[in-house]
């Protein structure tokens, strides 16, 4: 996670209780999330152009320079996101519970 994100975003984020963060111009698939537990960065960028990866974030759950994209599917309950490779394949999935409404 970058110095940039970590100062100014992450505030905001953990202000609104934002469950998940999702970006797209870095060209890699990543699925991150920091010890402290929230929120969940996902990253697919990675749709026609890939780049190298060097050592992956420390926070990596799931890290891949190849093509792919991801997909999300929200429910009243849970939200699942899945990376899926150039050729279909399934690269990782995860679920994340609804988190806590404000003022519970």
């Amino acid at each position: 996670m970058t110095g940039n994100l970590q100062r100014y975003v992450k505030p905001l984020l953990d202000e609104f209780r934002v469950a998940a963060y999702f970006a797209g111009h870095d060209h890699d698939l990543e699925h991150l999330k920091p010890t402290d537990g929230t929120p969940h960065y996902f990253v697919s960028g990675a749709g026609a152009k890939v780049r190298t990866m060097d050592a992956p974030d420390p926070s990596a759950v799931f890290a891949v320079p190849g093509p792919g994209f991801a997909t999300v599917s929200v429910n009243e309950d849970v939200m699942a996101v899945d990376f899926i490779g150039y050729k279909g394949e399934w690269l990782h999935r995860t679920s994340i519970d609804r988190p806590p409404a404000f003022g519970r």
